[in-house]
Order: C-alpha cells, then sequence, then structure tokens
C-alpha cells in the first residue's frame, strides 16, 4: 500500500508552525522581560535622583537652623552688653543725683547762715546805756547826745556787721552762681543720660523684637525640619522596600529569563530531533512512491 503525497506535507508543516509560534511567544516574552527590566532600572535611577535632592535640602536645613542659632547667640550677646551698659548709665545717674542733692544742701545753708548774721548783726549792736546821774541835765541835750550816740552806734554796728558779712556774702554770691550753673549742667547730664537711657531702651526693645523674631523663625525651622526628617525619613523608607521589591522582581525576571532561555534550547533541541526523524522519514518513504506495479 502506498502513502498518498499529499498526506506527507502536513506533519512537518504543523510542526514547523507549532514550533514558530513558540518561538515567537518566546522572543516575545524576552523583548518584554527585557523592556520591564529597562524600566525598573530607569525607576531605580529616578528614586536615587529623588534621594539625592532630598538628602541635599535636608543639609541646607540644617545649614539654616545652624546660622539662625549663630545668629540668636550673637544678638544674645548684645542684649548682655546693651544690659549693662544701662546699669551703668543708670549709676551715674544717680551719682549726679546726690551731688545735685548735696550742692542744695549747701546753697541753702549758706542762704540760712546770711539771713542769720544780717537778721543778728544789728540786734546784738544795739545796747544803750543810760546814765543816771545825767537826768538833772536839760532834756534837750541829753536826746541830742542820745541821738548822737544811737546814730553813731547805728553806723559803727552797720560797719562792722557789713564788714562781717562782707565775705560771706561774696563767698555765697559765687557759691550762688555756681549752684545754678552746676544744677544747669547737671540737668543737662541727666537729660543726655536720659535720651542715652531711652536709646538703650528703644535698641534693647529692638533687640528683644529681633529676639523673638529669630526664636520665631527657630521654631518654625525646627519644627519644618522636623516634619520634612520625618517625611523623609518615611518616603526613603518606602524607596528602600520599593528598591528591595524591584529587586527582588530583577531577581525573579533573571531566573524567568533563564529558564524560558533553557526551554528555548531545550525546544530548539526537540524541534531538531523531530525534523531529522521526519527528514528520515520522508527519505525512507518518498523512494517507494515512484515504484510502479509489474503486470502479472
Amino acid at each position: 500500500m502506498i502513502n498518498n503525497p499529499s498526506d506527507t506535507p502536513d506533519g512537518p508543516v504543523n510542526t514547523a508552525v507549532v514550533a514558530n509560534t513558540a518561538t515567537a511567544t518566546y522572543n516575545s516574552q524576552i523583548v518584554n522581560l527585557r523592556t520591564t527590566k529597562t524600566a525598573l532600572q530607569t525607576e531605580v535611577d529616578h528614586l536615587t535622583n529623588i534621594i539625592k535632592d532630598l538628602t541635599t535640602k535636608y543639609e541646607e536645613q540644617v545649614e539654616i537652623t545652624q546660622t539662625l542659632e549663630t545668629n540668636w547667640n550673637t544678638h544674645k550677646d548684645d542684649i548682655d552688653k546693651v544690659y549693662l551698659t544701662i546699669v551703668d548709665l543708670q549709676t551715674k545717674v544717680q551719682g549726679v543725683d546726690s551731688q545735685i542733692d548735696t550742692v542744695k544742701q549747701i546753697y541753702n545753708a549758706r542762704v540760712r547762715e546770711v539771713q542769720a548774721t544780717i537778721t543778728g548783726g544789728p540786734t546784738a549792736a544795739y545796747s544803750i546805756r543810760v546814765d543816771n546821774t545825767n537826768q538833772a541835765e536839760d532834756l534837750t541835750t541829753s536826746l541830742q547826745e542820745v541821738k548822737t550816740h544811737y546814730e553813731v552806734l547805728a553806723t559803727k554796728s552797720r560797719e562792722e556787721a557789713f564788714a562781717q558779712v562782707q565775705p560771706q556774702i561774696q563767698e555765697m554770691a559765687v557759691t550762688v552762681q555756681a549752684g545754678p550753673q552746676a544744677i544747669i549742667q547737671a540737668k543737662e547730664q541727666i537729660h543726655v543720660f536720659k535720651l542715652q537711657i531711652d536709646s538703650v531702651h528703644r535698641e534693647i526693645d529692638r533687640l528683644h523684637r529681633k529676639n523673638t523674631e529669630v526664636e520665631t523663625q527657630i521654631t518654625e525651622t525646627e519644627s519644618i525640619v522636623k516634619q520634612q526628617n520625618d517625611d523623609w525619613t518615611y518616603k526613603i523608607n518606602n524607596f528602600r522596600l520599593q528598591l528591595e521589591t524591584i529587586k527582588k522582581q530583577i531577581t525573579q525576571y533573571s531566573r524567568d529569563y533563564q529558564d524560558l532561555l533553557a526551554s528555548k534550547m531545550a525546544l530548539d533541541i526537540e524541534i531538531a530531533v523531530y525534523k531529522n526523524l521526519l527528514d528520515s522519514e520522508e527519505t525512507r518513504y518518498v523512494p517507494k512512491a515512484h515504484i510502479s506495479p509489474q503486470p502479472i
């Protein structure tokens, strides 16, 4: 019995189609795996760049915090110096007030002394002695003598009192002239000190406001840095987990790729064996198909 030649190509054709289909499928999977690997590598590079950017921002925030702390220490030293200046100025003002009180006391004592001298001098000098032995003399003569004696005594008392008081008056005049001038100078000095104190107080208020602003900035910066640190820590941990997952996926894909290559090689070997078998079968059956039957 001879096989139909039309049936012989069916076997090889179907096997080749199956082999080509399997090979195309494996090649497509290999291409997809390579594409996935490239995409994963790109994502890993992107995440690495993000981590570098976050690290740079963190270092910048740390530098800002250190700068703010340095400014705070500088302002604190300035406040201490201003406070010491205020204490020094207050001490000087107290010394000037003491000098003013002393000058006032000296001035008042001098005035009382002059007033006492002027008031008590003529009274001490006006002592009239009356001789009873002269009562018989003429009353007019006695009165004239008494008047003359009184005038002489009054003149002498005035001269003596003026001579005694004149140095004190001159000294007091100098003191009185120097007193208001010293008071004016002291008032001017106090006014200058008050202006300096007011200026220092304004500077202290400005430094306090600046200090408050710096403290607020430090608090806000610390809060922002803490929040960013928490966010960055959370993101970095997530990125690390994602990197571990990606590495595991890449490892799995590599294993799958190796398995696919091994399967492809096995299929290629099997296809080659089947092809050799089919070729040998075709070689064995084709010569018999050309033998014609002998007549009986």
